[in-house]
């Protein structure tokens, strides 16, 4: 939808099942700019930040160097969120570098995307990587680990990919990363296959209830 990010969800299909699955989109709001032959940084309206090098931006399909007015619309994801299980991108799983698959903790996420002034997307050039700060959710700060594996969505398939680390800085994590989609910072644990069928009171089964 205009005006949103595009929104991913990944579901488990269970065989012979009514299916269901809730999205919600996220709103991209109004943008930020910073001129792309000098780099900056721009600070996101709900939290966090992002800085960009110098001459570090191309055409995401051309792949020739971009030096002109960068159009940043940009997205902290708080899992305090109440609506968090709904914005998630994807789902909370996601491939290790070693090709497992786990379940993801999610410490937080950023939406990013970059277009020139015709609407163009325009991507980070290789080589050159930003500086992403997550802040902290208040309910996690007490637990929050002090280096996390980082995570990118894999626009293809919907599922996280780990791509190096966070580090905690104060109150919030901070990362370099080398392109743009959806980035997550979270731990993995082992995926575990669980089935359920959750009734009222008089054993009926409940249908499309978020639990």
């Amino acid at each position: 939808k205009q005006g949103y990010f595009d929104a991913f969800r990944t579901i488990h299909v269970i065989a012979n099942e009514d299916n269901q699955v809730k999205v919600r989109m996220l709103e991209k709001g109004a943008p930020q700019n910073f001129t792309a032959s000098t780099g900056g940084t721009i600070t996101i309206a709900n939290g966090g930040s992002i800085a960009f090098g110098a001459n570090s931006i191309i055409n995401d399909a051309t792949n020739q160097a971009y030096t002109g007015n960068v159009t940043v619309y940009a997205k902290w994801i708080n899992p305090d969120d109440v609506n968090f299980p709904e914005i998630v991108p994807g789902a909370l799983r996601g491939i290790t570098t070693g090709g497992n698959e786990q379940v993801l903790s999610t410490y937080g996420m950023q939406a990013v995307e970059l277009y020139d002034g015709a609407g163009n997307k325009l991507q980070i050039a290789d080589g050159k990587t930003a500086e992403l700060k997550f802040p902290v959710a208040n309910s996690q700060g007490a637990n929050a680990p002090q280096t996390i594996p980082l995570w990118s969505l894999d626009n293809t398939n919907g599922m996280w990919r780990e791509e190096g680390t966070a580090t905690k800085n104060g109150n919030e994590y901070v990362a370099n990363v080398s392109h743009f989609s959806y980035w997550n910072c979270d731990d993995p644990f082992t995926l575990v296959s669980f089935t359920a069928t959750f009734v009222d009171q008089n054993n009926n089964p409940l249908v499309g209830k978020l639990v």
